[in-house]
């Protein structure tokens, strides 16, 4: 007793569109599939038996839209006109980062940068190769929030997976624009820790070993086929990393 609809942005960029769907008379939400969230959609328009529903669509990004029996929607109410990239920024967490470094692989233990920048630009060799998982630690000052304000982490670029924590609290893994993430319920007035587990691709390891004898390799492969003038692909948490604010939807 629904009607399903799929709807994607097949362009590498945002975009904010109205889309008229063919039913009237039933209470529209949005599907996520990432999450797993139903939500209903506010501010829609029926016109001439159709429905016209705001939609912002992140990069490359899909939705379902589901138009059900108005009396038995039970999903919250949400603005669907909303892009991460256009949420007001309320802190960015500049200045020096602590990264961590899976042992055995390399990189030194850790180190320490005075800004965010791809490791494949870093001065050290062995961070510039550096495959496999890397942990991004950093603390902010966060102001009280006002009623019903809610706060998305925007961790602008990042290469290529992110998993993250707020004093603690696990908010899962994001594998693709926009690295964003609702934190409201892990915030606190005054300090707070900040943990981004990234996760690159083994390419700049290969890459390194090319030029290394077998013996002391760190990858093996039946075909590797890089050279050892290669340049390093992207690696790491990029940024520039934001604390976007959000009024609850009315």
């Amino acid at each position: 007793d629904a009607e399903i609809y799929f709807v994607a942005n097949h362009q590498p960029r945002a975009c904010k569109i109205t889309v008229a769907f063919r039913t009237a008379g039933r209470s529209a939400e949005l599907w996520d599939a990432d999450t797993g969230a139903m939500s209903k959609i506010s501010d829609v328009l029926e016109v001439n038996g159709r429905t016209e529903v705001p939609l912002a669509l992140e990069a490359n990004a899909s939705a379902f839209v589901v138009f059900r029996s108005a009396n038995i929607s039970s999903a919250k109410k949400f603005a669907t006109t909303n892009l991460v990239g256009q949420l007001p920024v309320e802190l960015e967490l500049n200045g020096p980062w602590e990264v961590a470094f899976t042992p055995g692989w390399g990189a030194p233990e850790h180190v320490t940068l005075p800004t965010l920048i791809s490791l494949a630009e870093h001065t050290n060799a062995e961070v510039r190769h550096f495959s496999g998982a890397m942990t991004y630690t950093k603390q902010f000052e966060m102001p009280r929030l006002g009623p019903g304000e809610r706060v998305t982490l925007d961790l602008g670029r990042v290469a290529n997976l992110a998993g993250v924590k707020v004093n603690g609290k696990d908010f899962g893994v994001a594998w693709h624009e926009p690295y964003a993430f609702d934190v409201t319920d892990a915030l606190q007035p005054g300090r707070n820790v900040l943990e981004v587990r990234v996760v690159n691709t083994w390419v700049n390891r290969l890459i390194a070993d090319v030029a290394l004898p077998p013996e002391v390799r760190r990858t093996w492969a039946t075909w590797n086929p890089f050279r050892a003038d290669d340049v390093p692909l992207p690696s790491g948490l990029i940024g520039p990393v934001r604390l976007r604010g959000q009024p609850e939807a009315r």
